[in-house]
């Protein structure tokens, strides 16, 4: 279902992404029954660096409360920042694009909060309006929206 952004560009939903603390089972967050944000930047985080939304998202959500954070580490690497997470040194924040549940049990839990207002992210495949693909560029988009489609099945089951 495409949308149009203007006549030029055609826009079409591919998913929207939430945003979740990342905690080892033993972190005391893990065990409370409705855990905030707020409680959860008492605690120091690791990050997936400036080349991801996270940081910027989590930024916004700490100045929401006038929070100033305790960051100890950033990276590129969501494996790491698991394994940091993992170790209970210090929680992450994800979201399920950057770091998916892989169905594992790795001793991790992803907590929500509400407390916050968390910015709405969508990933669109934004083409021109006018222009239909054909050969290569539509096999491409085909397969974009296939993986999509999977991929949003697989997380309302």
């Amino acid at each position: 279902m495409d949308q149009t952004l203007d006549e030029r560009l055609a826009v079409t939903p591919l998913r929207p992404f939430k945003f979740r603390i990342l905690a080892n089972v033993a972190h005391p967050l893990a065990k409370a029954e409705h855990p905030t944000f707020a409680e959860a930047l008492k605690s120091p985080f690791v990050l997936l660096n400036a080349t991801y939304l996270n940081k910027l998202v989590f930024r916004q959500l700490a100045e929401q409360l006038s929070i100033e954070p305790q960051v100890l580490f950033e990276s590129d690497s969501s494996t790491l920042i698991k394994g940091l997470v993992k170790e209970n040194l210090a929680l992450g924040f994800i979201s399920d694009i950057t770091t998916p549940n892989d169905g594992e049990d790795d001793g991790l839990v992803e907590i929500p909060f509400d407390d916050v207002q968390v910015p709405s992210v969508h990933i669109n495949l934004i083409r021109r309006a006018h222009q239909f693909p054909i050969g290569l560029v539509k096999q491409v988009i085909d397969i974009i929206e296939k993986t999509f489609a999977a991929d949003n099945a697989e997380q309302k089951s």
